[in-house]
């Protein structure tokens, strides 16, 4: 017994041994492939990708596939510029991406970029996302100035930086393992915790196909680590480049972005009082200049008289069906002024003395375009414009008949006179204005026009 006792030992020792030396070689074998994956603690960081996009799109590394782009014009030293046109929607959607990363360590690395915003978005966009199908980690800028970090598809971190339209600003992201921080021209702004989902999608894009939104301004000098790098300080530069005109402009989007002449701006002023009291961009660049021959106006000043400009313009080939005036005049008949202001939630007609309030400047804060594709292709000017006549038939006919909706579309209410004009839009003047090659934006007015019934008319 005693001998089978001393054997049973000795084996139990060399078994246990021998287990003690297969976890420690296991042990080196993990911290040496950690070792050769990633950077050494103390060692620099390695730079796997740089695209300039000062003179072209090669990544001047020239270990990657230059960056691939689709509507996204490339301008001299000032990079490459995104529409914000999401590209499934638009057949002139801006597309940009790199090709696969390989050389990307997931577990630490550092990615940054230079970016410009012309004027600020009508819905949250991305800077940046990494991955198509996985979007694992992005830089989102919010309308307001805000930035978020995204991490994993949906969570979305917000930051306590902002950045402002017409500055070059530097965004970077560092992940070390744990936590991925994002900065704002250097300075921390937010943290997420890891870990990071990749799905070994190691591509980095400038479209969030999960909410089928698209970066819209300038972006240059995207570069990428692996390891830990420490952004520097950086004072965001101002320049005033103009953004590049999409393809096919329809004559309706040429007349909103003009500048409207000091004499027009008169001529509405002494028709209707404007007070501005709220301008969500009164910080952004002006949009029009006194020195230029017209006068100093924020973009949304600008958005708001060249609406009326254009409802002066309009002219149907059959009379409107609530009034025998033309547009503009039965406006400035029925109201005198429009207040744009923060202190309400929701628009109204009308105090004092036949004055509109536009809550928040909605609908007008953020789009330039007839009809602007960066929102899903169902908001834009025509819809202040809509919101306007639909606030001046309360002063001129009075108050909804069920409730917060009208009883008939033939009462000619508010929500009966919305209806009309964007039929009439987009049925009774000239076509060949609000169209252009692919851009149909009468058909999206009609189609938005087709929900009134079903939802703003009782008695049906």
């Amino acid at each position: 017994m005693t001998g089978q006792y001393a054997l049973r030992m000795r084996v139990g020792l060399w078994c246990g041994a021998f287990l003690a030396a297969a976890i420690a070689l296991a042990a080196v074998v993990s911290v040496s492939a950690r070792q050769a994956s990633s950077p050494a603690a103390g060692q620099q960081p390695a730079l796997i990708a740089h695209y300039p996009l000062r003179q072209s799109l090669f990544e001047s590394t020239r270990t990657h596939s230059p960056l691939i782009t689709a509507n996204a014009p490339l301008q001299p030293e000032r990079g490459v510029f995104c529409s914000g046109e999401y590209p499934l929607d638009w057949p002139g959607g801006c597309d940009v991406r790199t090709p696969q990363l390989m050389r990307m360590d997931p577990s630490s690395f550092t990615v940054s970029a230079e970016f410009l915003v012309p004027r600020r978005r009508a819905v949250p966009g991305p800077l940046f996302v990494f991955g198509q199908s996985s979007r694992w980690l992005g830089v989102v800028l919010r309308p307001d100035g805000g930035v978020q970090l995204l991490t994993n598809n949906s969570r979305r971190t917000d930051c306590s930086v902002k950045y402002r339209t017409g500055l070059w600003h530097e965004a970077a992201i560092s992940f070390n393992g744990d936590t991925a921080t994002l900065y704002l021209d250097g300075i921390p702004g937010c943290r997420a915790q890891g870990p990071l989902n990749t799905g070994n999608d190691r591509a980095l894009l400038l479209t969030n196909y999960g909410d089928a939104t698209t970066y819209y301004g300038f972006i240059r000098e995207l570069t990428v680590y692996n390891g830990v790098v420490s952004p520097e300080r950086k004072t965001p530069m101002a320049d005033r480049v103009p953004a590049p005109e999409p393809a096919h402009v329809p004559p309706v989007d040429r007349f909103l972005a003009t500048c409207p002449t000091a004499a027009h701006i008169a001529a509405v002023d002494r028709q209707l009082r404007l007070d501005f009291e709220f301008d969500a961009t009164a910080n952004e660049p002006l949009a029009c200049r006194a020195s230029e021959g017209s006068r100093d106006l924020s973009p949304l000043e600008r958005r708001v008289y060249n609406t009326l400009l254009l409802m002066q313009r309009l002219e149907f080939d059959q009379p409107l069906p609530w009034t025998t005036s033309t547009l503009y005049r039965w406006l400035t008949s029925a109201i005198r002024g429009i207040r744009f202001r923060r202190d309400i939630q929701v628009s109204s007609c009308c105090s004092p003395d036949r004055v509109l309030n536009i809550a928040n400047g909605t609908v007008a804060n953020s789009f330039d375009r007839w009809v602007d594709p960066e929102a899903g292709a169902a908001v834009g000017l025509y819809g202040l414009m809509l919101l306007i006549v639909h606030e001046a038939r309360h002063a001129d006919g009075g108050p909804h008949t069920c409730g917060a909706s009208d009883r008939t579309l033939e009462e000619m209410g508010s929500w009966g006179v919305q209806y009309h004009l964007a039929r009439w839009l987009a049925e009774h003047t000239d076509q060949a204005f609000f169209t252009s090659g692919p851009r149909n934006y009468n058909a999206i007015v009609m189609r938005q026009a087709a929900v009134i019934p079903k939802t703003r008319i009782c008695g049906k």
